[in-house]
């Protein structure tokens, strides 16, 4: 399979078995390639030979789905991938076609769990999940397969029903007159079946017409990616330890060091990186996001964090002054004049801090590098007294808080707000006690008041 192998895009899961057999010089089976897709060692594909319809998205953090008050309670209008993603679905339905990858995180599981379990002879899949079948582009994005109500035999109308009205008439021998009934009943119901269809469509909604598909198409075929075959190999076969490019401080640079593998999964990154990686993409996992996001995420986390760029602290507040005009722009679209009024008043004084900062930024870098520089000269077990903070910028802060808590929603006077702003700090890997949380929120009533006098 040597030359035709090079050339093929894809395998079929026998042929992907007899391959690894060969390169691997043991006996590979198809239950073996599933089970190691199902394990998480090789990648697995579907081929949509007739197309598939779909619902595609991006993934996003809680911080930035959409949250509803629904029956006193607030939803969230996203579907939760795990402890930290959630989808949030275009309401487009998309035509797919060729090879989409399978992520294994839906329905598409049972499919292979129940393919598996059929050639090893082993029991019953009768899982079933609530939220669909999923698949992945090459380029990271992430749709939720998606059915026709009319390929549905319980939808009234639908040219599934019409099937099974006909089935129901030769198997139990109705007669003409009855099934004429019967027939022309089905035709009424077509026709308000077919308006509806199209008044949903006209409208913009032509997602309504669909629902979440319980797995993949009958008449799709599962595959291996020749690129996912040659991962595998590498990864079994052991790859040469790479070499770590550090710079003249000892920062190992992202961007660097992960150039030419942008394109590859986590787990077919080198060794020595992955911890780098989780580190630095902690909050939105590496396998989540498409190539252009992950180069973009790597500059930033370098840029926080190398010693030769300048001080964040700066250029932190810039970015946050930039986030505020989003929520104003989003509280204005939601008619939240109260919000708006707020967060204007909290990005009138953030220009006010950076009108100054500006002035002194070249000065604080100078003395930032100094610092760091004493630091590395003296030993890691020296102290140095922190610079006390003053009570304009503590309340500065607080005022910064404060409106962070009201744009997550988080009322900072409630019982209980220690506790989430603590589960918060745990997300992103800085933990703080819920006893200093709350002496600090305590603060915040007198500081907004000696603001707004």
């Amino acid at each position: 399979m040597g030359k035709l192998f090079n050339l093929k895009a894809w395998l079929t899961v026998v042929d992907a078995a007899r391959h690894l057999s060969i390169v691997f010089g043991e006996e590979v089976t198809e239950a073996d390639v599933l089970q190691l897709a199902l394990d998480g060692h090789l990648k697995l594909s579907v081929n949509f030979v007739n197309h598939a319809v779909a619902r595609c998205g991006k993934v996003i953090p809680l911080s930035q789905a959409k949250i509803v008050p629904i029956m006193g309670r607030n939803v969230v209008l996203a579907l939760q991938l795990n402890d930290r993603d959630f989808l949030e679905l275009d309401e487009k339905i998309a035509t797919l076609a060729d090879v989409w990858d399978l992520p294994l995180i839906g329905n598409e599981r049972l499919d292979v769990e129940h393919k598996y379990q059929n050639l090893t002879d082993g029991p019953a899949v009768t899982l079933q999940g609530l939220d669909g079948a999923f698949v992945k582009g090459q380029d990271g994005q992430l749709c939720q397969l998606q059915e026709s109500f009319d390929d549905n035999e319980h939808q009234a109308g639908s040219e599934a029903h019409l099937r099974k009205l006909k089935e129901h008439i030769a198997r139990d021998n109705i007669g003409s007159s009855k099934a004429q009934e019967l027939l022309d009943q089905y035709k009424e119901k077509r026709e308000k079946f077919l308006k509806e269809r199209k008044a949903k469509k006209d409208s913009g909604n032509d997602s309504e017409n669909y629902y979440p598909a319980g797995g993949l198409p009958q008449d799709s075929v599962l595959v291996v990616r020749t690129d996912a075959l040659r991962e595998f190999e590498q990864s079994i076969n052991g790859a040469p330890a790479i070499e770590i490019f550090k710079n003249d401080e000892g920062y190992v640079p992202l961007v660097a060091n992960l150039e030419g593998r942008y394109e590859k999964s986590f787990e077919m990154l080198p060794d020595e990186l992955k911890p780098l990686v989780e580190r630095a993409f902690f909050v939105m996992p590496w396998d989540s996001l498409d190539v252009e996001n992950r180069r973009s995420r790597a500059a930033g986390y370098d840029y926080k964090n190398d010693p030769n760029h300048e001080p964040a602290t700066y250029f932190e507040l810039i970015a946050f002054s930039e986030e505020l005009k989003v929520w104003i722009a989003t509280a204005r679209k939601e008619s939240n004049d109260a919000k708006v009024v707020a967060l204007l008043d909290v990005a009138d004084r953030m220009e006010k801090i950076l009108d100054v900062d500006r002035e002194r930024v070249g000065l604080e870098i100078q003395e930032l590098r100094a610092m760091k520089q004493a630091e590395k000269d003296n030993s890691r077990e020296s102290t140095k007294a922190d610079k006390p903070v003053s009570t304009r910028e503590k309340r500065t802060l607080l005022t910064i808080i404060a409106a962070l808590c009201g744009n997550a929603r988080i009322d900072y006077t409630a019982r209980g707000a220690s506790q989430r702003i603590k589960e918060a700090t745990e997300a992103i890997g800085a933990p703080i006690d819920d006893g200093t949380i709350a002496k600090v929120i305590s603060a915040i009533p007198d500081a907004l008041e000696t603001r707004t006098k």
